[in-house]
C-alpha cells in the first residue's frame, strides 16, 4: 500500500474528514497501480522459453530483455551482404509459388549467443500462413548460423535483447532481407 505521511498531515490541517478520505483513497489506488506496474517487467510470456531446444542457451537476466532498437542491437554485416550469403546456401523448392514474409525472432544474450528462435509467417497480403517446411528450415538454419551478434548495452550494463530478421519471399525465391 502507498502511504505518505505528508498526505495524512495535510488531511488534519484541512479540517475535514472528507478530504482525508479522498487523499487516502487516491494514494491507495495509485499505490496499487504502481505496484502492479512494477511487477510486470516484461511483455512476453517467458515460460514458453523455459528451455531452449538445444538445452544450452540461457539468457543472462531472463526478466530483463530488451528490443533490439533500445540497445543498438544490429548485426555487423549489412542486409545486402546477408542477402548475398543466404542466396548462396538457399535452395528454392521445386514448383514453389508461395510469396510473403518469414520473420525469425530470437534472443541475443549478454554474451552474444543466440537462442529462443520463433518463426512468424504471413503471405503477401499479411495474412497468417504456413510456408513449405523446407523454406522455413533453410532460413532458420541460416539465421542460427549467424555468429557475430554483439550483446546489447543499456546505460553501462550488458543486456539480452530480441532481434528479428525478415525474409521477403516471392514465388519461393528470397527477394530481400529486412532487418
Amino acid at each position: 500500500m502507498y502511504f505518505h505521511p505528508d498526505r495524512y498531515l495535510c488531511c488534519k490541517t484541512t479540517g475535514g474528514m472528507r478530504y482525508c478520505f479522498i487523499f487516502f483513497v487516491t494514494g491507495f489506488v495509485f499505490g496499487l497501480f504502481t505496484a502492479q506496474a512494477q511487477q510486470q517487467t516484461y511483455m512476453y510470456d517467458l515460460r514458453k522459453y523455459a528451455t531452449d531446444s538445444s538445452g544450452t542457451f540461457k539468457p543472462c537476466e531472463p526478466n530483463h530483455i530488451f528490443e533490439y532498437f533500445s540497445v543498438n542491437g544490429k548485426y555487423p554485416e549489412s542486409s545486402q551482404k546477408l542477402l548475398e550469403s543466404v542466396r548462396q546456401v538457399y535452395r528454392k523448392p521445386a514448383n514453389s509459388t508461395q510469396s510473403g514474409f518469414i520473420t525469425i525472432r530470437f534472443l541475443v544474450n549478454c554474451r552474444g549467443e543466440t537462442g529462443w528462435f520463433d518463426v512468424f509467417q504471413v503471405d503477401d497480403h499479411y495474412r497468417q500462413c504456413t510456408f513449405e517446411k523446407s523454406i522455413v528450415e533453410q532460413l532458420t538454419a541460416f539465421t542460427k548460423s549467424l555468429n557475430q551478434w554483439k550483446a546489447g548495452k543499456w546505460e553501462s550494463e550488458v543486456v539480452n535483447y530480441f532481434a528479428y530478421i525478415t525474409f521477403k519471399i516471392n514465388a519461393g525465391t528470397i527477394e530481400n532481407i529486412i532487418p
